[in-house]
C-alpha cells in the first residue's frame, strides 16, 4: 500500500528550468494515481488533463478519477517572468462519494 508524500510546497523556478519541474509535476500525479488506484480500484475515466488559460501564460494541469478533480498543479508566470508551481490534492469528495456509495 502506498502513503502519500506531502502535498510539494509553492515552488518557483527560472524559464529555463521547466523540465525539471515538470518531472516534479509528473511524480506528483502519477503517485496520486497509483494511490488512488489501490485504494478506491481501478476507473475508466482516470484523465490528467492540462489547460492553458485564455489571455495569460498560465496553465493548470489536473488528474480528475471517478468525475471527481483529485490533484493538480497551477503554474502561472510570476512578475518577474519566472515559473511558479502551486501543488494541490484533495481526496476528501472522492472517500465521501466512496463511503456513502453515491
Amino acid at each position: 500500500m502506498i502513503i502519500l508524500k506531502p502535498v510539494p510546497g509553492r515552488t518557483r523556478a527560472i524559464v529555463g528550468a521547466h523540465e525539471e519541474a515538470q518531472g516534479a509535476i509528473d511524480n506528483f500525479l502519477v503517485e496520486a494515481k497509483k494511490y488512488i488506484t489501490d485504494n478506491f480500484g481501478e476507473n475508466p475515466s482516470f484523465e490528467i488533463k492540462s489547460q492553458e488559460m485564455k489571455l495569460s501564460d498560465n496553465k493548470l494541469t489536473y488528474l480528475v478519477y471517478n468525475n471527481c478533480c483529485v490533484a493538480g498543479v497551477f503554474e502561472r508566470r510570476t512578475e518577474f517572468n519566472n515559473l511558479e508551481y502551486i501543488f494541490f490534492r484533495d481526496l476528501t469528495q472522492l472517500e465521501s462519494k466512496f463511503k456513502t456509495g453515491q
